[in-house]
């Protein structure tokens, strides 16, 4: 019997149409064979029907088994191939479900990594900006010693040009950078090169005790009222003296460490003392009152020198330092590089500022205060001079009585300058009640800048220099 040709891909399945084919091949023939008989019985009439049924049902048995056979193979082969496609149908959801929790883990994974980026991106930042910082504090220091050198090689250049013409040979060994730090001269550049605190920072401490000191005395004693009589030393008497006293070749008097911070706070105490009285007077009404009278008293530096045992090279010296030329470097060691129109600027920017949060809160108030002195302190400690220049202070008195206290203070009738301390007395009663800065004066016209004044405004005022309201001057 000839097969019929399927073109399928699957093998399996073309066997399966064979089969089928033959067993309709059979089929036929049966039918033929049953038709032969059926011819045979109308032909032959003593063909029992018996036989023909017998004949008939066998066949029909005989198909029906070889249909049955066929189709239970097929069918099992179906089912075969219908649990091969369940068991990959199966196999596959598995490894969609595998890779389903590869992408959340891939996902969770990548938003871990891009939060650790973000926060190294953080940290780098930060430490790009520190390194800035560091950067431009360098250079900031850098050009501090470079202007200090110039300064000072300017002021010996003048000193030395005007003693003769062989001090100018002199001058190529003294401007030599290694000379000048070897030098006593190397105390003028303290504040550049101190690793520890600069010569402003120590100058800031003793004025601070100073001031302690005032305040325990009028603190343990019954006054009605008090005086301040002042002659300090100044300042650079008692550094040039330190740096003469303790220059050698075992210490450096422009670095500032602990040992070298205490010399100094020693020829500073040496050479200036604390006294109190109390005195009993007759007021206005006739009654019996007390005024507690504070004296400030300093050694001249001649004396400190004899008690100290310099000798003659030591003294000389000491006011070789002192000579005016080097006024500039003395101001630059002992207040900073800060100018007085550098105060007034930094006053004039906040000028329209309105209540004064700002600064009663810098200084430690938790509410408002009456905040003209604070505005004070506020600007002096933005340019650098808290505490040694003008006083961190809230009470217009003390203000009063720290530049009484430091020998820098002027009563009224004196032209102030740019960037001194002005204080008031509206009530002309011999109580100071008000203070501001001192922008400028211009024709007997006192310009200033002052906090908590009109409206509770920081604002710009203006008065005659010979004004009965001005009590004072704190001078810078």
């Amino acid at each position: 019997m000839k097969d019929i040709k399927v073109k399928k891909k699957s093998n399996n399945r073309i066997k399966t149409i064979n089969r089928v084919s033959i067993a309709s091949e059979k089929f036929k023939d049966n039918i033929i064979h049953l038709k032969d008989i059926n011819n045979y019985e109308n032909n032959n009439t003593d063909y029992g029907s018996k036989n023909i049924e017998n004949i008939s049902r066998s066949i029909s048995n005989r198909i029906i088994n070889s249909s049955v056979k066929t189709t239970d193979k097929v069918i099992n082969k179906n089912i075969k191939k219908i649990s091969q496609t369940k068991e990959t149908i199966k196999k596959s959801k598995n490894a969609i479900k595998t890779a389903d929790r590869t992408t959340k883990l891939a996902k969770k994974t990548i938003k871990e990594t891009a939060k650790l980026s973000q926060k190294m991106i953080k940290a780098t930042d930060k430490i790009v900006k520190a390194t800035i910082k560091v950067i431009k504090e360098t250079i900031k220091v850098t050009e501090k010693i470079i202007q200090s050198i110039i300064e000072g090689t300017k002021a010996l250049i003048e000193v030395l040009v005007a003693s003769g013409w062989i001090a100018v040979v002199i001058i190529v060994v003294i401007c030599m950078f290694a000379f000048l730090f070897a030098s006593v001269f190397g105390i003028f550049f303290a504040n550049e090169v101190s690793t520890t605190k600069t010569m402003t920072n120590v100058i800031r401490e003793v004025n601070q005790e100073v001031y302690s000191r005032t305040k325990l005395i009028k603190s343990v004693t019954v006054y009605d009222e008090y005086i301040v009589d002042s002659s300090f030393s100044n300042w650079k008497e008692v550094i040039a003296i330190y740096t003469i006293k303790y220059s050698d070749n075992n210490n450096i008097t422009y670095i500032l460490d602990e040992k070298n911070v205490m010399y100094l706070k020693q020829i500073f105490w040496s050479m200036n003392t604390i006294r109190s009285e109390l005195e009993q007077f007759n007021s206005e009404n006739l009654l019996l009152k007390n005024r507690l009278h504070i004296y400030f008293e300093s050694k001249s530096k001649d004396q400190i020198m004899d008690e100290l045992n310099f000798t003659e090279e030591m003294k000389k010296e000491v006011n070789n330092l002192l000579v005016s030329e080097y006024d500039l470097l003395w101001k630059n060691l002992i207040y900073g590089s800060t100018s007085n129109s550098q105060i007034v600027n930094i006053a004039l920017e906040q000028v329209g500022n309105i209540g004064g949060e700002k600064y009663w809160s810098w200084y430690g108030f938790d509410s408002r205060v009456e905040w003209c002195a604070v505005f004070v302190s506020w600007v002096a400690n933005e340019s650098g001079l808290l505490n040694v220049s003008i006083p961190k202070f809230s009470l217009v008195s003390d203000g009063v009585d720290w530049f009484k206290i430091n020998g820098r203070w002027e009563e009224h009738g004196y032209t102030p300058k740019e960037g001194d301390v002005i204080f008031f007395d509206w009530e002309v009663d011999g109580k100071p009640n008000h203070v501001g800065i001192v922008e400028k004066v211009e024709n007997n016209i006192i310009y200033t800048i002052e906090g908590n004044s009109t409206n509770d405004e920081c604002c710009q005022k203006e008065y005659d220099v010979l004004s009965d309201i001005i009590y004072g001057y704190g001078v810078i």
